[in-house]
């Protein structure tokens, strides 16, 4: 965690419990999860406050992003304890999570979701001018690099409001090309990762009190993404040819990785797509049909998990006007869903 958000001012202090001893499908929770996208999704269909047809869609295509995402953590997960590729799902999870913190900034105002374009952009450009600078003596790269990738580029820039003036400025910078007379540079500035994101918004606000809780479960799944110590031990432990794997009983084994692996890849995933809808109501109060999915979304993860009761009660209750928690049900699941294949 970085020095400005430490375990004492994130913690959130239990008062109920959920029963680790009864377990659910995670059926009815992905069901419901799907229903309150595809109604977010819709929702984003209709105009808007000052959003445009193309900010609604890169919403859209965020939320269909992270939809893709989860489908593969379940698919993955699928390979259990038996084998250690089963153990990219936590990696996999971090988008789902960073597509939230995305939504976020995106909710708080449309120039966000240029900003977030435009950066993209400005990515793309820095990758071709590298391409284009080191095959600029291979005659087989000439039709790419001096007509189909410039048109491409351009024409995608134009779109989303792309200027001369930060096309000459991205070439200065990163080939030392001269400013052309009278054109004053123009910088495209980085889209916030999400530790920056959450200094991006109000400091007593439940939105960024939200993010800040989860940033270090962000951290936790960046360090599969990353390849760390955590991400080498998990995949030695599942790995059958490893000669440390008798160092753990089977039972062992099947526990690790149902808690540390299938739940918290899963439940993560999960609480990521169901608050970026949740974040969309606030655009979108007056429709009933995505309050009603984002709410029975939450009902089903928020009296499962721990993490989702923190979640819901820091920001989510108040953000759907839900007075009362929801009710424990039979079942529950300690750090999410214990179940994450049908």
């Amino acid at each position: 965690m970085s020095n400005s958000i430490t375990v004492s001012s994130i913690a959130y202090v239990h008062t109920d419990d959920v029963d680790p001893e009864k377990h659910l499908s995670a059926i009815p929770m992905n069901e419901a999860m799907n229903v309150a996208i595809v109604r977010t999704i819709n929702a984003l269909e209709n105009p808007t406050g000052a959003y445009t047809d193309f900010q609604r869609a890169t919403m859209q295509t965020s939320l269909r992003s992270a939809q893709s995402t989860h489908a593969a953590i379940r698919k993955v997960l699928g390979w259990g304890e038996q084998d250690p590729m089963s153990v990219d799902a936590l990696a996999l999870a971090r988008l789902p999570l960073e597509s939230l913190y995305n939504m976020c900034m995106f909710t708080e105002s449309p120039d966000w979701v240029d900003l977030y374009v435009r950066d993209g952009w400005k990515k793309q450009y820095e990758q071709f001018l590298l391409q284009r600078e080191e095959t600029k003596k291979l005659k087989r790269y000439d039709e790419y690099s001096h007509k189909t990738g410039p048109h491409h580029l351009a024409a995608i820039g134009k779109t989303i409001g792309i200027t001369k003036a930060q096309v000459a400025t991205i070439e200065h910078e990163q080939l030392g090309t001269p400013m052309a007379a009278g054109l004053a540079p123009v910088h495209i500035p980085q889209f916030p990762t999400p530790g920056r994101a959450i200094n991006k918004l109000p400091k007593d606000g439940d939105k960024r009190r939200m993010l800040e809780r989860l940033y270090p479960e962000y951290v936790f799944l960046c360090s599969f993404a990353h390849g760390l110590p955590d991400a080498n031990l998990f995949k030695m432990m599942f790995n059958k040819d490893s000669k440390f794997r008798d160092y753990w009983s089977d039972a062992e084994l099947k526990d690790t990785f149902r808690r540390s692996v299938a739940e918290r890849s899963y439940v993560t995933s999960l609480l990521g797509m169901i608050q970026s809808a949740a974040e969309l109501t606030v655009l979108y109060p007056g429709d009933v049909d995505l309050m009603a999915g984002v709410t029975k979304a939450w009902e089903e993860v928020s009296r499962h998990s721990l993490l989702g009761k923190v979640i819901w009660n820091i920001r989510t209750r108040k953000l759907l006007g839900v007075i009362d928690s929801p009710p424990v049900a039979e079942g529950s699941l300690p750090n999410g869903s214990s179940a994450c294949a049908d």
